[in-house]
């Protein structure tokens, strides 16, 4: 049996949680939810590893680059989508940090579909899989983590 690829979504609003989870489930992905960064930290340490995570800018206890940071030190190499970075659309933080895609708010259905899709494909093909470093001289550098460097 096929496993389901894994999703993590963060967000402070329970609504909009909802919504993402009923949108990506219809899918036919795995989906996992927590309203704030610690509440993340728990969803990491579950299997299977995301191969994406949605996280809202601002937090109840942190933002878009605690998340980051976050992924980094646990290793997990996934795609990192930002969702209401506002108005002025991302920050030359956010792009140079290694975030991958940011959406405005409110969230699109069929934007979201068309990004989560994207970033999945990879996965879905065997290139790119969401991973947990046994060693760091197992570990290769991909994109994502080179770009994920400065964040260090």
């Amino acid at each position: 049996m096929k496993k389901r690829p894994s999703v993590v979504l963060i967000s402070s609003s329970p609504a909009q949680l909802e919504t993402l989870r009923g949108w990506l489930a219809e899918s036919g992905l795995k989906v996992r939810a927590a309203e704030s960064c610690a509440e993340a930290d728990q969803e990491w340490a579950l299997e299977p590893a995301p191969c994406l995570v949605i996280s809202d800018a601002s937090l109840s206890d942190g933002n878009w680059y605690s998340v980051l940071r976050r992924l980094v030190d646990y290793g997990l190499d996934c795609e990192f989508v930002v969702t209401g970075a506002g108005s002025d659309g991302p920050s030359g933080r956010m792009l140079a940090s290694g975030v991958e895609t940011v959406l405005p708010t409110p969230l699109d259905k069929s934007e979201i579909l068309r990004v989560v899709a994207r970033a999945l494909r990879p996965a879905e093909l065997g290139k790119k899989k969401a991973t947990r470093p046994r060693s760091a001289q197992q570990s290769t550098a991909t994109r994502s983590q080179a770009s994920r460097s400065a964040v260090r």
